[in-house]
């Protein structure tokens, strides 16, 4: 079978969640001996390329300005269309409901079995978006709905967004979550710190609940003292939050770590006592994924997909969002239970296992199969 992958900002806004995902089932794929996995995404030169088995075509990006880039959509389209109708795959599979996917996923399905992973709802995000814009909001929105109630077969990545989704269209829905690569874990040390910290992870923007984070952990350390936070990714709340640091008087017990790549990553993970993440609204977080996956309890917003990975009182604490006080006294609760703290982290590790990427895999090889009707072997073939 010819598979080809799309994903990918057309602006080039950043690496995130949807990109994470993506790159690792992309590899996972590209070792199913009956599949070949062409991959359809941007960057800053147009190219062709073979690597690792998997071949690429890049397009260029037009404009990394919103306001600019809704002039080139429509080009964007037919770029899409035109890459596609050259390699004819058997099977296109779409990551994300960006207008230009969604739509181009709804004028395919008539010539090639096609697919579309909602990874977040555009309808729920617009709300917590800095966008201010209400024309672009809007259209966000109904382009949203319109291209969901004509697709065939959508892929959720929780039940929680799956419920979401049934109430937009009555599409095909095949729920398959984010996955966690486990055999890398082991492998990578945890630091030699000298004082205990717990940690958020993910980009800095405001849906994400950081300033309350902060905030929280102001309160927290009235109460213990020998406490760090660590603050690890980039955005646009950056230097704002560096603001309210200081507000706050923590400067010294609040480190920002700036965007951390796959070992860095893990070593913090593995070295925290609790990884939190206090957003307004998530679908399947990947990072609540990677701190289980670590064997650390979870602290986390009871918002879209969130308690389909914690379990209240089980692997970690769910809170209401935005919700200082509950937060700060969840954090503290656990930091004064050291085998609390041990016992929950054993508990996200076993829960954890029912991500790893071959499993996730095997599930979205099953999903291909039954859109497109093709036999694909699911055994590796050692590539």
């Amino acid at each position: 079978m010819d598979l080809l992958m799309v994903y990918g900002d057309p602006r080039g806004k950043g690496y995130g969640g949807v990109e994470e995902h993506t790159v690792n089932l992309i590899q996972h794929l590209s070792k199913k001996p009956d599949l070949n996995v062409n991959v359809l995404t941007y960057g800053d030169e147009t190219q062709i390329f073979l690597k690792n088995h998997i071949k690429y075509r890049v397009l260029k990006k037009y404009s990394n300005n919103m306001f600019a880039y809704i002039f080139f959509l429509p080009l964007d389209f037919f770029r899409i269309l035109r890459e596609i109708n050259e390699l004819k795959p058997d099977l296109v599979h779409f990551q994300g409901t960006h207008p230009l996917y969604s739509f181009a996923a709804v004028v395919l399905k008539r010539k090639y079995p096609t697919l579309i992973t909602v990874h977040g709802i555009m309808a729920v995000e617009m709300d917590f978006h800095s966008e201010k814009n209400f024309f672009l909001r809007w259209s966000s929105k109904f382009l949203e709905r319109i291209s969901l109630s004509y697709l065939d077969n959508i892929i959720v990545v929780a039940p929680q967004i799956e419920a979401i989704v049934k109430t937009l269209t009555k599409s095909r829905t095949f729920m398959i979550p984010n996955g966690i690569d486990l055999e890398t874990i082991p492998n990578i040390p945890a630091l030699n710190n000298s004082k205990p910290f717990i940690m958020y992870m993910g980009v800095l923007i405001s849906r994400k609940g950081i300033y309350g984070l902060l905030d929280a952990f102001s309160l927290v350390k009235n109460e213990i003292e020998d406490i760090c936070l660590f603050i690890a990714g980039s955005g646009q709340e950056e230097n704002n939050l560096r603001k309210t640091v200081k507000r706050l008087g923590l400067q010294k017990d609040v480190k920002f770590l700036g965007f951390l790549k796959e070992e860095k990553k893990y070593s913090y993970l593995k070295s925290s006592e609790i990884v939190i993440l206090p957003s307004l609204w998530e679908s399947l977080p990947i990072t609540v994924l990677e701190g289980m996956g670590c064997g650390k309890p979870i602290i986390a917003s009871e918002v879209g997909g969130i308690p389909y990975l914690v379990e209240d009182g089980f692997n970690g604490f769910l809170v209401k969002p935005g919700d200082v006080k509950d937060l700060a006294d969840k954090i503290a609760f656990l930091l004064k239970n050291k085998p609390m703290i041990e016992e929950m982290g054993v508990k996200s590790g076993l829960k954890a296992k029912t991500f790893d990427w071959t499993i996730i895999t095997d599930k979205t090889l099953e999903v291909y199969q039954e859109v497109s009707g093709s036999e694909i072997n699911e055994s590796s073939n050692g590539k």
